[in-house]
C-alpha cells in the first residue's frame, strides 16, 4: 500500500507539472516523495538489518544519494535563467542570420540587376523580380510565406515594406516574434514589445542595413 501511494502522489507531481506547464514545480514534488519514500523505507526495513553497523551504511549510502539529487536540483534550477537566456541568444543569431540571408540578398541581386539590365529605377529592378512579394497593407511575403511547408502555419518572422519613390528606394523591415531586442520597451513593427527588428534599404547607393532593436 505504502508504495502503490508513493506511486500515485509521484504520478499528481508529473500531472500538476504539466497542468501548471512548469517542470520545476514537478520536479521538486517527484524529489519530495522520493525523499519521503525512501526515508520511510529505511524506518520500515531496520528490523530486517543483520547488524546495526550494516543499517547505518545503507541508511548513510541513502542519505547521500538524496543529497546528490537535492545539490542537482539546486543547480539546475539556479541555472534555468542562463540556460533561458542561452537558447533566446542562439534563436537571435539564428533570425538574424536568415533574415540577412533572405532580405539582403535578394536587394542585392536585384541592385545587380539594375545595374546589368539598365532598368531606368532601382524600384523597376526590384519590382521586375520580387513583385509578387510585395503584398497589400505593406506585407512583404518571405520564402516561407511563398513555399509554406505543410504543418507550418507561422516562421515566428513578420516583414513589412516602405516604398519611397521620390528616392527610389525600398525598405523591408523584418520584426521577429520571439527573439529579443537591446531595448525591453521597443515597440516593434509588428505589434510586439522588446523584440529583436532590422531594417534593409536598397537604393542606388547600394544596400545598407539598421539593427532598429
Amino acid at each position: 500500500m505504502f508504495m502503490v501511494t508513493s506511486a500515485a502522489i509521484a504520478t499528481l507531481g508529473y500531472l500538476i507539472s504539466v497542468y501548471f506547464e512548469n517542470i520545476w514545480l514537478g520536479y521538486f514534488i517527484l524529489l519530495a516523495v522520493s525523499t519521503v519514500f525512501i526515508a520511510t523505507l529505511m524506518g520500515r526495513s531496520k528490523a530486517y538489518f543483520e547488524s546495526i553497523v550494516s543499517y547505518r551504511v545503507v541508511t548513510g549510502l541513502a542519505f547521500l544519494l538524496i543529497l546528490a539529487h537535492v545539490i542537482a536540483f539546486a543547480l539546475d534550477y539556479n541555472r534555468r535563467d542562463f540556460q533561458k537566456e542561452l537558447v533566446l541568444e542562439i534563436r537571435h543569431r539564428i533570425d538574424e542570420g536568415v533574415a540577412k540571408s533572405e532580405i539582403q540578398g535578394s536587394l542585392l541581386y536585384a541592385l545587380s540587376r539594375y545595374k546589368v539590365d539598365e532598368y531606368s529605377t532601382v524600384m523597376e529592378a526590384y519590382k521586375s523580380e520580387y513583385g509578387e512579394r510585395l503584398a497589400e497593407n505593406g506585407v512583404y511575403l518571405s520564402d516561407f510565406d511563398i513555399e509554406k511547408p505543410e504543418g507550418f502555419d507561422d516562421d515566428e518572422m513578420d516583414y513589412y515594406y516602405e516604398i519611397d519613390e521620390a528616392n527610389d528606394e525600398i525598405t523591408i523591415t523584418v520584426a521577429t516574434i520571439v527573439s529579443n531586442g537591446e531595448d525591453p520597451e521597443f515597440q516593434n513593427k509588428n505589434g510586439q514589445t522588446g523584440k529583436y527588428e532590422i531594417a534593409f534599404t536598397l537604393n542606388k547607393q547600394g544596400v545598407n542595413y539598421e539593427v532598429l532593436n
